[in-house]
């Protein structure tokens, strides 16, 4: 049941993980340094690659930085459509 309720932000936080571990095998960081880069506990990091933590934009700004990547793209308002939405690796785009 928790599961189902909590579907939408669990299946964007896996996204996110995904990409997290792909950047950080490319760019060869170990959680652990990832860790101390993010100020944060390795614990942390492993909940947040697993995708079992609900990150805050925070924390989301704060890897991307670190990282030089983006996780979310928010979309843009121009003449009666949105351009470019972005979570991860989704590349949907949205018009009214």
């Amino acid at each position: 049941e928790w599961q189902i309720s909590n579907e939408g932000w669990l299946d964007k936080s896996a996204k996110i993980a995904l990409k997290i571990l792909r950047t950080i095998r490319e760019k060869d960081i170990t959680q652990i340094k990832l860790a101390e880069l993010l100020n944060v506990s390795p614990q942390h990091i492993s909940k947040i690659v697993q995708g079992k933590e609900n990150l805050t934009l925070e924390t989301i700004s704060k890897i991307e930085k670190v990282l030089n990547i983006t996780l979310i793209d928010i979309p843009v308002y121009q003449s009666g459509t949105i351009k470019k939405s972005n979570v991860a690796d989704s590349k949907t785009r949205y018009s009214q």
